[in-house]
């Protein structure tokens, strides 16, 4: 009996199945935004929560909660070279959607009384365990590592000299897919600037904002056809396409 009531679902659910098939009425993947559409992610450096989950590594503390100061009108922020860091390094990692393709940074960071002179270099996420390792190593051993895995930055900004402090947006692309790893490498000279190093460090950023369009479904290829054949080897061929 129990036998007979699985057997009587099972062909119900296929025979529904059918229909709806037949019907157009077909699941689609669902879409995190509307194809054709302006995506957008800002995280805000020097706040908590939105820096959770995107692997903030050997940034300086939160500015100007810690070391007061004007920077530029601004209440959240933080600096790449810090006199508390070992390296003129900071990480951060953004989230770039799940298809790969080109997508936009902007990057707003202080360009103050000092040398804020800097280099952005886009890694892949494995790098953030190699970044750790570094810190490990002597200083002439971390300089000698950074250097290779920065032989080609993708964004490069020399210091313009202002007397004043002055929030500017740095533009750049990056090709990844998933997640990307962005180092950004504090190049200037840190004694340069009425501003001491020694209290406030160099290269404050307060915001990093991704975006991209959204490319909606991805294309799906007609599945292959075998074409006709009128030569088959075992049975023979009665259709009309094979009449000469």
């Amino acid at each position: 009996m129990m036998k007979k009531i699985f057997l009587l679902l099972v062909v119900t659910i296929l025979t529904t199945t059918a229909v709806h098939a037949r019907n157009g009425a077909t699941s689609a993947p669902s879409l995190d935004c509307e194809p054709g559409t302006l995506v957008a992610e800002t995280i805000n450096v020097g706040n908590p929560s939105s820096e959770a989950g995107h692997y903030m590594w050997d940034w300086g503390p939160i500015e100007p909660a810690t070391h007061g100061g004007g920077w530029g009108g601004i209440d959240n922020a933080r600096v790449v070279y810090s006199p508390s860091d070992e390296t003129k390094y900071a990480a951060i990692m953004v989230d770039t959607a799940k298809r790969s393709g080109r997508y936009d940074i902007t990057m707003r960071a202080l360009d103050g009384f000092g040398d804020d002179s800097f280099k952005v270099h886009v890694l892949t996420p494995s790098k953030m365990l190699v970044l750790n390792k570094i810190l490990n190593y002597p200083q002439n051993y971390q300089d000698f590592f950074f250097k290779k895995i920065t032989k080609r930055p993708r964004y490069t900004y020399e210091d313009e000299g202002n007397t004043q402090e002055i929030w500017k947006n740095h533009d750049f692309k990056v090709y990844a897919s998933g997640k990307a790893l962005l180092l950004i490498e504090y190049t200037g000279d840190k004694e340069v600037g009425s501003a001491p190093w020694s209290t406030y460090g160099r290269l404050g950023v307060n915001s990093i904002t991704t975006s991209y369009i959204c490319p909606g479904l991805p294309h799906k290829p007609k599945p292959y056809v075998k074409p006709y054949s009128c030569h088959k080897p075992v049975k023979r061929c009665y259709s009309w396409r094979c009449r000469r």
